[in-house]
């Protein structure tokens, strides 16, 4: 791994693939010829931590909506916060709980029919949402029992992250669901 520091690079398998097992195809095919995998799921942390909070939410959501009709206040707050708030919260509380059952799903997938594989930087793009910087990488992922594909993962940039980098990778070869966190 890269050292014990605590960042995104100890999550991520981000050290160049430098043995002669571990290095990708020097030729790179053209996208449209190129099967696509899909990323999995992250929610940023464990599935059961998402799901707690999932729950919080809802409970809040109650809280919320028992409390606003309990109280001597205007209709159109117990309108608004009622019924419009209180099923955004529902929402994004479910939205939660089915982004840590698909964590959970996908990593499961990756621990029991994983592949190793290399992700070859093709592009690099690197935005801001305002407070947050994302780095959205193109990747060219092969490896000994994985078909080349291209796939695309967004991160938080890493010093090790440039275009033509070779990082280590996780792919289940079926449907070609990767990862470059360590499982």
């Amino acid at each position: 791994m890269c050292g014990n520091r605590l960042s995104w690079s100890r999550w991520l398998f981000l050290e160049p693939c430098e043995s002669q097992t571990d290095r990708c195809h020097d030729q790179l095919v053209t996208t449209s010829e190129t099967p696509t995998g899909r990323a999995a799921v992250f929610t940023g942390s464990s599935p059961t931590s998402a799901r707690w909070v999932a729950a919080l939410i809802l409970l809040s959501a109650a809280g919320l909506f028992i409390g606003i009709i309990a109280t001597d206040t205007h209709w159109w707050v117990k309108v608004v916060v009622g019924f419009l708030v209180t099923p955004l919260l529902v929402v994004l509380a479910f939205s939660l709980w089915g982004d840590a059952k698909e964590q959970q799903t996908d990593f499961a997938r990756l621990r029991h029919a994983g592949r190793p594989a290399v992700a070859h930087i093709v592009e690099m793009t690197v935005d801001t949402d305002g407070e947050t910087e994302w780095a959205e990488l193109t990747l060219e992922i092969s490896g000994p029992d994985v078909p080349p594909f291209q796939g695309y993962f967004r991160c938080p940039p890493e010093p090790v992250m440039k275009v033509g980098a070779r990082l280590k990778a996780v792919v289940d070869p079926t449907d070609n669901l990767f990862t470059l966190r360590s499982l």
